[in-house]
């Protein structure tokens, strides 16, 4: 079947209670670990039927919000997820509990229960009604986001085809366009406003309940993050702070200089070259039958994963009005396969964002021959190591894409990548101090971003916009309301990414089988042991930012100087 024809039908919550309780029963009353294993991969099977069909009805609302049905259905799992998940707390309690967990740990690999015992702080019954809360508030700023529609160079344009925009030579446009969409999200600042300070009182009630000192405590359990807390996190900002931002802060006056502009406003920061930053050479229909190529000469297994998800049509890759803003990958366990969500506005980030992204569902694709549901995704840092280093292992093919300006691509896609890294740590920073913070003003909490911004990019201004200004340009990232405190982890992927990206360049089949080996661990160990054993350096390592900081600015180099003397189409396109 292809995905369209996947049936969905809505859980019947009642049955799914009454089905976990006697398997629970029958848990705490096995009389051999043949019994407690079979009926706990019974549990599991329960818990495909019912994520399946979660992940159903958030896909087909998220490719179109406007739809009642699918909106309806949304709802319906906003209200029961934490009923859910008060079933997954009673199963983990026997468990955690139980007399066989040392066979457990012998079928199924110590961190499974390393898993359970996390989660099993994160809940408790008393806090059920405050989770449909939270639920519903997420829901609620990703339909006003979604919402989004500004009328631009005489079109209706949403905020994904609006940012196409910032790619162009034409400054002026740049800041109009820029301004346009600051100005949607001016007139609904106040909503945003409102709908985080809810969010923001609710999880710090949360965590109250469960005996938490503040949220942050609590964000980590959820993020499963179980080998490393907030001192290794704060110790990583500090070395971005040391490493990244002198580099990133040079490499902005050279970006300044190579446009011709005296100083970078907000409208400037994606605005690579004088003539336009690449695009792909086709459509989005184009880019994939582009791709097939790629994943053809990867591997045999890659090539079968791509074939399947081209077959099932297991991408929805257009922007569109009335569809969920950013971009996504999910599973679908039921069929054991993955979905890919993208918002394509024609600019080189589609090429970026879709490599991205099937990243993540190649990685999916290989985990589906994994046991329990618990090891279909590892920690979300390890998720993104695998969608992040796909970025740049795909190099050697990017010039079916982008054809003479496939250098120039290159190099701005890894200019992009690095000046990442400063704003997610201030995203961090601004979150742990938000949530040590609950009751700040909104006005506050405006001002802490400025300060927190300006601390990790001191190149920027936001005088020139009357937006930006107020301090509300955090409103922006998703992650902040949808999944807290994930922002950093995309940071710590990235330096393991440019780990692959330097050893491609010297021994691509290396790189790739290092890469092939990481995915194929699947979900079953933490962050840092999937490291280990997969021979990537830890992030956590100052030395080894200090590294990769060291090969990226020999890059930016060599790709303007040899011997001495300018040379190659990037800095004769450069120095234009």
């Amino acid at each position: 079947m292809k995905l369209s024809e996947f049936p969905y039908s809505r859980p019947d919550i009642k049955s799914l209670q009454d089905n976990f309780a006697t398997h629970i029963i029958d848990l705490r009353s096995s009389s051999d670990y043949a019994v407690f294993s079979t009926t706990l991969k019974r549990i599991n099977n329960l818990r495909i039927d019912f994520e399946t069909q979660n992940a159903l009805a958030s896909i087909r609302y998220s490719v179109n919000t406007k739809d009642s049905f699918y909106s309806g259905e949304r709802d319906f799992f906003d209200m029961n997820a934490p009923h859910y998940e008060q079933m997954l707390n009673d199963y983990y309690r026997v468990l955690a509990a139980s007399k066989y967990k040392a066979e457990v740990s012998a079928e199924f690999g110590p961190h499974f229960l390393n898993k359970v015992n996390c989660m099993l702080d994160t809940f408790h019954p008393e806090i059920l009604q405050d989770l449909i809360k939270e639920n519903e508030l997420i829901s609620k700023y990703n339909k006003l986001l979604a919402s989004a529609e500004v009328e631009f160079e005489g079109k209706t344009q949403t905020l994904s085809q609006l940012a196409v925009f910032q790619y162009q030579s034409d400054r002026e446009l740049r800041k109009k366009a820029a301004d346009a969409g600051h100005s949607w999200f001016s007139e609904n600042s106040s909503e945003f406003d409102s709908i985080f300070h809810d969010l923001v009182l609710v999880r710090h009630k949360i965590a109250i309940e469960l005996g938490y000192k503040n949220f942050t405590e609590l964000a980590y359990k959820r993020l499963g993050r179980t080998d490393y807390g907030t001192k290794e996190i704060k110790d990583f900002r500090d070395a971005v702070s040391k490493y990244v931002v002198p580099l990133s802060n040079a490499l902005r006056v050279e970006q300044a200089k190579r446009i011709g502009v005296e100083k970078l406003e907000y409208y400037d920061f994606l605005f690579q070259f004088p003539k336009g930053n690449p695009f792909p050479k086709g459509n989005t229909e184009w880019v994939v039958e582009k791709t097939k190529n790629i994943f053809a000469e990867l591997s045999p297994e890659a090539n079968t994963f791509f074939k399947l998800m081209v077959e099932k049509e297991l991408m929805d890759l257009e922007s569109r009005s009335g569809k969920m803003s950013g971009g996504y990958c999910t599973s679908i366990p039921a069929y054991s396969v993955p979905f890919i969500f993208a918002n394509s506005n024609g600019s080189n980030d589609d090429i970026r964002t879709l490599i991205h992204e099937l990243g993540h569902a190649f990685f999916s694709h290989l985990s589906s021959k994994q046991p329990l549901l618990e090891y279909a995704w590892p920690s979300l840092e390890t998720c993104e190591i695998h969608s992040m280093s796909l970025e740049f292992l795909a190099w050697p093919w990017t010039k079916l894409y982008f054809e003479e300006d496939n250098d120039y691509f290159q190099y701005s896609h890894l200019l992009q990548a690095f000046f990442a890294l400063p704003m997610m740590a201030a995203g961090d920073e601004f979150q742990e101090w938000v949530y040590e913070n609950p009751i700040a003003s909104p006005e506050e909490r405006n001002k802490m971003w400025l300060k927190i911004e300006g601390k990790y990019s001191p190149f920027k201004s936001n005088s020139s916009s009357k937006y930006l200004e107020t301090g509300r340009g955090w409103q922006r990232v998703t992650h902040f309301y949808n999944v807290p405190f994930y922002f950093i982890d995309y940071a710590l992927a990235q330096v393991c990414a440019f780990q692959f990206w330097a050893e491609s360049r010297k021994d691509f089949k290396s790189a790739w089988k290092k890469y092939f080996d990481l995915c194929n661990l699947g979900g079953a160990d933490s962050f840092t042991n999937i490291l280990k054993k997969s021979n990537v350096k830890n992030p956590f390592n100052e030395v080894v930012l200090k590294e990769v900081v060291e090969e990226i600015k020999c890059f930016f180099e060599e790709n303007k100087k040899e011997n001495g003397e300018k040379t190659g189409r990037i800095d004769d396109f450069i120095s234009q």
